[in-house]
């Protein structure tokens, strides 16, 4: 009868002992693995323009200078932060009218449609680097140029960035090509 009141009152002591454990440790445990976080962009590595970057310029019915990885390179870009750089295709392509029309085809067929603005204050239509590397064509308000989406869209409706944009552009059409 001892040895069993021994054998219950350690059993009790274990069991109050293994009560004691926290619910978030428990929690934890049953969880999968969390990935480490990526490295940061704008530390890790620099934007890079892609080596075999090329895209085909026609302006005016006329082929005009390909704009590739080096000329890319070596002008500045109008707009940059620690993610993106953006050019505007008034310094690639020179002098443009207000209103012109400018036509971006990019891979594999799609197209898109800018308009050159009439004031400098407007949307201007860019080449746009991205930390992925990717190319993109779009518009871009000069005093805000990468607004914040963060937050944007998700439960409360918000469209987040509805501007425009074409990725993977191989050419570049300003006003009308000969037929």
């Amino acid at each position: 009868m001892r040895v069993m009141a021994c054998v219950l009152g350690i059993i009790a002591t274990l069991g109050v002992g293994g009560g004691c454990q926290k619910a978030s440790d428990a929690t934890q445990a049953k969880r999968m693995p969390q990935p480490p976080p990526p490295p940061a962009p704008a530390q890790a590595q620099a934007l890079r323009v892609p080596d075999g970057l090329h895209i085909d310029v026609v302006v005016a019915g006329k082929a005009a200078a390909a704009i590739d990885a080096v000329r890319l390179r070596a002008t500045p870009p109008d707009f940059a932060d620690a993610e993106r750089h953006a050019w505007k295709l008034t310094t690639l392509l020179g002098p443009l009218a207000p209103g012109s029309e400018i036509v971006v085809s990019g891979a594999p067929v799609a197209g898109l449609v800018l308009k050159q603005p009439l004031a400098s204050t407007d949307p201007q239509p860019v080449l746009m680097l991205n930390r992925r590397g990717d190319l993109v064509a779009t518009m871009v308000v000069p005093n805000a140029p990468f607004p914040p989406y963060h937050g944007a869209g998700g439960r409360l409706g918000r469209p987040g960035d509805t501007t425009p944009h074409i990725p993977g552009v191989t050419r570049i059409v300003v006003g009308h090509e000969a037929e």
